[in-house]
């Protein structure tokens, strides 16, 4: 499975990213996840989190272009890392199986990848994985799976990560102080949805201004081009 399929609007426009922050800025973040699918024409609540994460990345180099820059500290000493990525790669890069079985000693269990759904119901890593479950058997008869061992629960957990990989990406780059090899866990919802909110207030501010000076509306202004706001907000000495 891969990115979910086009939708009618394959960007964000100005309206919507201030639609976006103010339908999610008190949300939980797999719920903004939610809204920002919305706003591109997708119900992503029943989708893996990895076709919801590479939409939502595919969504985003629609909107923001293609290039992206990815930061955090490095493992083994700690400065600071920053990396230039191609959200088109990821996206076409994005797999993740239907369902998956764990062989557990006598248990056998089928799991299917973790949605959005799942993880705003789960109250814990036990619940997630008891959520993703399709059959459970014991010694080739079903079984009951709230009588799982923890051990296998756990297994479980492993499992749902080799069956969505692209759930949690994980980048590997030299690290330019230490030399090292670094690890970095790209969170795509919450990546994606900072940019939104930065964006969001930077229009809100452009608002502000052009509002001020000119008395248009919220509505006619957002309704212009960039270049165009650009133009007006240069003229003001405000670029």
């Amino acid at each position: 499975m891969s990115a979910g399929p086009a939708g009618p609007s394959e960007s964000w426009s100005s309206k919507t990213m201030l639609h976006a922050w103010d339908h999610g800025r008190d949300a939980l973040p797999a719920e903004r996840a939610l809204v920002l699918l919305s706003l591109a024409g997708h119900d992503a609540l029943h989708w893996p989190l990895g076709e919801r994460d590479a939409t939502l990345l595919r969504v985003y180099g629609q909107t923001f272009g293609d290039r992206f820059e990815a930061h955090g500290p490095c493992s083994t000493c700690g400065e600071g890392i920053e990396m230039r990525l191609s959200a088109s790669r990821y996206v076409a890069a994005a797999r993740s199986a239907e369902q998956g079985t764990l062989q557990q000693g006598a248990w056998s269990v089928r799991l299917r990848p973790v949605t959005t759904q799942d993880v705003l119901r789960a109250v814990d890593g036990q619940s997630l994985v008891r959520a993703c479950i399709v059959d459970v058997r014991f010694e080739g008869e079903h079984a009951d799976p709230d009588v799982l061992p923890t051990e296998v629960l756990q297994a479980g957990a492993e499992h749902l990560a080799v069956l969505d990989p692209f759930s949690e990406v994980t980048i590997q780059t030299r690290c330019a102080s230490c030399g090292e090899l670094a690890s970095l866990t790209l969170d795509v919802s919450s990546f994606v949805w900072t940019e939104v909110g930065r964006r969001a207030r930077a229009l809100a501010s452009d608002v502000v201004q052009l509002a001020s000076r000119f008395g248009w509306s919220e509505a006619e202004i957002l309704d212009m081009s960039a270049a165009r706001r650009e133009l007006y907000l240069s003229l003001l000495g405000a670029r």
